[in-house]
């Protein structure tokens, strides 16, 4: 089978009115080209959150609000690691939120019974998107901490703590 080329047919007349008709629309003087380079993310990237990122701290705290409860809420974002985190990048929240958590269970470890802490180690995880990350500690990690009460053991510790030392005073 062969194959016909196509034809075009170009109406020569025409080509110069529309040349002279767009060039004189168009200044090119005015026109500057900017070739961007890819930019090179630094460490202060990480820290400086970017407009429509999203604020993960929050995000956390109010699903620990509904979760589990007010007072185990204000504990989290009462941490000294949690309050860094303050209007910085998201991903290095996550990171931090994930350390808050496990250093929260690895002292929860010492002083209590906890079954099942290697399941729940890992939904704590730095890769992937945010969303599946925050499903799987709604759905793995909060009802855990709130089965097993690891909030209200410090928060009873906590609680303590600050008695002695007012009485102490």
């Amino acid at each position: 089978m062969q194959v016909k080329p196509t034809v075009f047919s170009l109406d020569t007349k025409n080509i110069s009115n529309v040349a002279s008709t767009t060039v004189t629309e168009f200044d090119v003087d005015k026109v500057q080209a900017e070739a961007q380079e890819p930019k090179q993310l630094t460490s202060e990237d990480f820290f400086n959150k970017q407009e429509g990122d999203l604020d993960l701290t929050t995000e956390i705290y109010k699903a620990i609000q509904i979760i589990i409860s007010k007072e185990a809420a204000d504990y989290f974002i009462n941490d000294p690691i949690i309050v860094t985190t303050k209007g910085t990048a998201s991903i290095y929240q996550r990171v931090l939120i994930n350390r808050f958590f496990i250093q929260l269970l690895t002292r929860a470890r010492a002083y209590m019974d906890l079954e099942g802490l290697t399941m729940v180690f890992t939904v704590l995880t730095n890769e992937g998107t945010h969303v599946p990350w925050m499903q799987d500690l709604n759905r793995v990690l909060f009802p855990y901490l709130k089965t097993n009460n690891v909030f209200g053991f410090f928060l009873d510790v906590q609680k303590e703590i600050n008695n002695n030392l007012s009485k102490s005073e």
